[in-house]
């Protein structure tokens, strides 16, 4: 431990990372912490059946963000952090924000000409459409990949907290007004423009604009790279969403919002991975500039720290998720727990997919992620249609589970790059003990 104090202490990158991570933690923390809090009053005053009209549009929205983000999240963050040989900061930036307007124009189009095929009334078909704007905001995110590759959290996560306590505050306000699902779906988007407004705000005092340009030669090149990538997010995106259209359709507003309920918790929970990952990602890049073993032994780090966390959650939900439940939702979602049970042994494997995809988009080998997961994405598709059915709505995290464990087992078999980070995770695991036994 005193080693490990003072290697900390010595090394200014551990610092930004640690502190980075800080900043993440606390951020989420408050998320949980008020979260859950605060998702249960919606719970317990919407209902089962108007707390899934309120999931589901969300829910059914962010299928198609993928479109706007185009895959070029682990790519604007690379091309920032290899700066001095890639592309200059501002010709990245003002590549990819041209790439997210047009693209989010493009998925505004295609959610009002899906809308007639989803089963809602004409009501919920217009509030739909206007939370479909959020695709619009999402292309001031295009700042936070600065903030990420430079460690500048501290100024990134006050913009995500003060954003969530404003969504809170109009939350709370709806609640004690008694109002309908429709107006926490406003409160979710002012949260949304509030966070992305400052976070950008903040750079442009910081920065300015005014170097941004669009390169012709990076716009191309974007387009040719993050189109797989774009493939593996839509996937991935559909994969995660497409059970809430399955369990919908069993007609049962009921388990539908049960069904939500579960999600919701999951992916408050699902900040654990994406944290660790978000932070050690630009230390992991260049490390790998610097040393083949020092980016093996960092990787090796970040499969440890991702697979003991979740593990970690899912044993806590496995033992605590009934009393949970009950104590903050009450009876009417006791239905939730089981689904939560089942979602919490997918999170174990989500975690290490989260680091899995960066690692491959770094070594080059993105196009081999699409392999599985478009081998993921279908089986889990095909056995989440057919278990629904018998199993309602647990089937659809069966479905998930069952595909993940089959098609990593099948890939990884087929592909040496896939095979690779998977012994490497294997590995990680147990990484400490290794090297206490050197």
């Amino acid at each position: 431990m005193k080693k490990v104090i003072k290697r900390v202490q010595s090394t200014e990158n551990i610092q930004k990372v640690l502190k980075s991570l800080g900043f993440l933690f606390s951020e989420k923390i408050l998320r949980i912490v008020v979260g859950f809090f605060v998702t249960a009053w919606i719970a317990r005053h919407l209902g089962p059946e108007s707390y899934g009209k309120y999931t589901f549009i969300i829910q059914y929205v962010l299928i198609f963000l993928p479109i706007v983000t185009f895959g070029m999240n682990e790519l604007i963050s690379r091309d920032i952090v290899q700066e001095e040989t890639k592309h200059p900061e501002g010709e990245v930036l003002g590549t990819a924000t041209f790439i997210k307007v047009i693209n989010s124009f493009i998925g505004i189009g295609i959610i009002l000409a899906t809308i007639p095929f989803v089963s809602i009334t004409k009501f919920e078909s217009y509030i739909l459409l206007g939370f479909s704007s959020i695709l619009f905001f999402q292309v001031f995110s295009v700042v936070d990949h600065w903030y990420e590759a430079k460690l500048e959290y501290r100024k990134l996560v006050f913009a995500r907290n003060f954003g969530y306590l404003v969504g809170v505050v109009a939350k709370i306000y709806f609640l004690i007004e008694k109002n309908s699902f429709e107006y926490f779906v406003l409160a979710y988007l002012i949260e949304l423009i509030v966070t992305k407004g400052i976070a950008f705000y903040t750079y442009y005092k910081m920065n300015g604009v005014s170097h941004w340009s669009v390169n012709d030669k990076l716009l191309r090149s974007y387009y040719k790279e993050s189109l797989p990538l774009f493939l593996v997010s839509a996937l991935t995106i559909v994969e995660q969403k497409i059970g809430f259209v399955f369990v919908k359709k069993l007609n049962n507003p009921i388990m539908l919002g049960q069904f939500s309920l579960a999600f919701t918790m999951y992916n408050i929970l699902i900040f654990v991975p994406n944290a660790i990952v978000t932070a050690l990602f630009p230390t992991i890049i260049r490390s790998k500039q610097r040393s083949e073993s020092l980016y093996y032994e960092r990787v090796l780090k970040l499969f440890f720290a991702l697979f003991w966390s979740s593990l970690f959650f899912c044993i806590g939900l496995a033992a605590l998720g009934d009393s949970f439940i009950n104590l903050l939702f009450g009876e009417k979602y006791e239905s939730s727990i089981n689904i939560l049970k089942v979602l919490g042994v997918l999170f174990v494997f989500v975690s290490f997919d989260a680091a899995r995809k960066k690692i491959l988009i770094l070594e080059g080998h993105g196009k081999d992620y699409f392999a599985i997961i478009g081998t993921y994405v279908s089986s889990s598709l095909v056995l989440q249609f057919f278990l629904v059915e018998k199993y309602q709505a647990v089937g659809v995290v069966y479905g998930s589970t069952i595909a993940f464990i089959i098609s990593n087992i099948v890939i990884s078999i087929m592909n040496t790059n896939i095979r690779s980070v998977s012994f490497m995770f294997m590995k990680g695991i147990l990484y400490p003990l290794k090297e206490k036994a050197k």
